[in-house]
């Protein structure tokens, strides 16, 4: 048996991947930063800086976005 998944549910895959990419790379990278995995050249600690604040904003970004979402509802929530 096969089941269709319709363009909705494939674009919410899509975004929670992604979604999850972003904050699994920004925790690595900032992980490797304040624990001292990553050797960061004098010149270069101002690029890193501005990368981790970037990509903080996105993360922040892609919270709310999640948060204020609209979700269509198959379920009837009946009244009363």
């Amino acid at each position: 048996m096969t089941r269709k998944i319709c363009d909705e549910h494939l674009i919410l895959i899509a975004q929670l991947l992604l979604t999850g990419t972003l904050f699994i790379g920004f925790f690595v990278i900032l992980g490797m930063v304040t624990l001292g995995r990553a050797t960061i050249p004098q010149d270069q600690v101002r690029l890193m800086d501005t990368l981790c604040g970037v990509l903080g904003t996105l993360c922040t970004q892609a919270a709310a976005y999640w948060f204020a979402r609209q979700r269509s509802s198959d379920s009837v929530i009946p009244s009363t």
